[in-house]
C-alpha cells in the first residue's frame, strides 16, 4: 500500500465514480479501476460495490477514509517540514446539547487552553437529532449525547448525571415541599424547553406518566425566560439542576424532583470503529481526567 493507492481510493470515495475521479486525477478510469482493485486485493477487503455507474462504499471503506486522510495528512506535514516548525493551532469541534457549556466551569476551559494551546476547542450546540446525523455522517470526532445510546453505532465514555429540578415561586404552596413528585405536578402551569430541545422528549413523556392533566403554557429555549416566568408566578419552570441553580433569585426556589425519571445521563460518544485524531483523543483523555478528579460534577 502506498500514498498513491489512498489517494486514488479518496477520490474514488469523495466523487462514488471512477469516471470522475480518474478526471479530477487526469488519468484513465482504466488505470483507476486497476489501482482500486489492487489495494482491495492487497487488504483483502472490498470497498466498493456497483450500483448502475456509481460506486458505493462499503462499511470497511468508510472505516478505511478517515484512516487514509490522517495518513495523508501526514506525509504533506513531513514533506512539507511542517513537523520541525511551531505547529499552528487544530480547530476541534464538539457538538453538544443546548446549554451543555454552561455545565462546565470556566475553570475547565482556561485549563485545557494553558496546557494545549495548539487546539482551539469549539463547542457547538445542536439538538439531539442533529447530534447523532453529524457523528454518524462523520462530520465531528466527537459529540456529548444523552443516553441511551446504542453500543453497535458509538463507543462512549460515560460524562456525568443531569437531574431535572423546578422553579417555583416561594408564594407557592408546592415550594413549601422538600421534593416535587410528578403527580404534584398534575394540573399545574408549566414552561418547560422547546419541542426541539434535548430536554423535551423526556419532560413530556414523563409529565405524562403521572397520570395527571398535562398543563404546560410555554415551550421556550432561554433558561432567562422560564426564571422569569416563575418570577411572576405564572409558571412552574422545568429544567435542568445546574441550570436550575443558575436561575435562583430572591422569589424563586429551586426544588428537585424526585424519581428515577428525572435523571438525565451524559456521555462522550465516538462513532465505532472511527479512529480519533490526535487533537480528539487529547481532548478525550482531559476531558475523562478533569472530570476524575472534579467528583462532584459527575454525581447520579
Amino acid at each position: 500500500m502506498n500514498q498513491r493507492q489512498l489517494k486514488y481510493f479518496l477520490e474514488v470515495y469523495k466523487y462514488r465514480s471512477i469516471t470522475t475521479a480518474a478526471q479530477s486525477l487526469f488519468i484513465s478510469p482504466q488505470g483507476l479501476s486497476k489501482t482500486i482493485l489492487a489495494l482491495e486485493k492487497e487488504i483483502n477487503t472490498k470497498l466498493f460495490t456497483r450500483s448502475g455507474k456509481q460506486m458505493i462504499p462499503t462499511k470497511e471503506a468508510i472505516h478505511l477514509s478517515s484512516h487514509a486522510k490522517h495518513i495523508l495528512d501526514e506525509y504533506d506535514m513531513i514533506q512539507n517540514g511542517e513537523f520541525i516548525s511551531t505547529p499552528s493551532q487544530v480547530t476541534l469541534t464538539v457538538p453538544v446539547c443546548y446549554d451543555c457549556p454552561k455545565y462546565f466551569p470556566a475553570e475547565f476551559f482556561y485549563e485545557f487552553h494553558r496546557i494545549y494551546p495548539e487546539i482551539l476547542l469549539r463547542m457547538e450546540e445542536n439538538t439531539d437529532s442533529r447530534l447523532h446525523e453529524i457523528i454518524q455522517e462523520n462530520g465531528a470526532e466527537l459529540a456529548i449525547i444523552p443516553g441511551p445510546l446504542n453500543i453497535d453505532q458509538y463507543k462512549v465514555d460515560y460524562l456525568f448525571t443531569h437531574h431535572f429540578s423546578l422553579l417555583i415561586n416561594k408564594n407557592h404552596p408546592l415550594s413549601k415541599k422538600d421534593g416535587i413528585t410528578y403527580e404534584d405536578l398534575s394540573g399545574e402551569s408549566l414552561v418547560i424547553k422547546g419541542t426541539d430541545m434535548p430536554t423535551s422528549e423526556s419532560q413530556i413523556n414523563n409529565l405524562l406518566a403521572c397520570g395527571g392533566e398535562l398543563s404546560v403554557i410555554l415551550e421556550v429555549t432561554d433558561i432567562d425566560v422560564i426564571k422569569s416566568m416563575a418570577e411572576q408566578n405564572y409558571a412552574i419552570g422545568y429544567t435542568l439542576d445546574y441550570l436550575a441553580g443558575h436561575a435562583a433569585c430572591r422569589n424563586v426556589t429551586v426544588k428537585p424532583l424526585v424519581g428515577e425519571a428525572s435523571k438525565k445521563v451524559m456521555y462522550l460518544a465516538q462513532k465505532q470503529g472511527h479512529v480519533l485524531s490526535h487533537a480528539a483523543d487529547i481532548f478525550r483523555g482531559f476531558l475523562l481526567s478533569w472530570l476524575a478528579s472534579h467528583p462532584e460534577l459527575s454525581h447520579s
